[in-house]
């Protein structure tokens, strides 16, 4: 099935730059989420449940790394 209205990769890398200049967030934001959630985890008793709750950890987590390796280019 053909694509309809086909982008080049330099009109899709604009327009994927600017979702993401709109979205954006500083790496201190992600910084200061993940240490907050992992305060709040420390407040949980069942270990299967901070497992579960710690989820959204790990995508702030690759968050952070992106945004280092973004800062190190």
């Amino acid at each position: 099935m053909a694509i309809k209205n086909p982008l080049t990769r330099e009109e899709a890398e604009e327009q994927i730059g600017v979702l993401v200049s709109a979205s954006y967030v500083s790496a201190e934001d992600v910084r200061a989420a993940i240490l907050a959630a992992r305060k709040i985890l420390e407040r949980v008793e069942n270990k299967e449940e901070r497992q579960i709750l710690s989820m959204p950890l790990e995508s702030l987590a690759m968050l952070q790394m992106s945004f280092q390796a973004t800062l190190n280019q």
